[in-house]
């Protein structure tokens, strides 16, 4: 199995989650690195940025290419079930991504 990239904007912050293939666990951070905004996705398996090509991990950090030993900011999340997280917030907005 292959990570998973998920880009996303959420009260207007745009955001990017690297999603762990061996479990259900994620990261949520910033796509930024000194000011300049990135646009991942998966090519060949691996997590790389549009802009220059550079190669991330699941921790956030630039293992390859111009970039290599950034780190992109974290923002703070959890990964949990859903009967747990709507039991806590039952204000809770479920968004579900559109397909294409």
């Amino acid at each position: 199995a292959e990570p998973a990239v998920i880009m996303d904007t959420v009260a207007d912050q745009t955001l990017v989650v690297f999603i762990d293939p061996g479990g259900p666990t994620g990261a949520v951070y910033q796509p930024v690195v000194s000011g300049q905004s990135l646009t991942f996705q998966l090519r060949d398996g691996a997590i790389v940025d549009q802009q220059t090509g550079s190669v991330w991990n699941l921790a956030g950090r630039a293992i390859g290419g111009p970039l290599e030993g950034e780190q992109l900011a974290p923002v703070p999340s959890r990964t949990t079930f859903w009967f747990a997280i709507v039991a806590a917030e039952p204000e809770i907005t479920l968004v579900q991504a559109a397909d294409g």
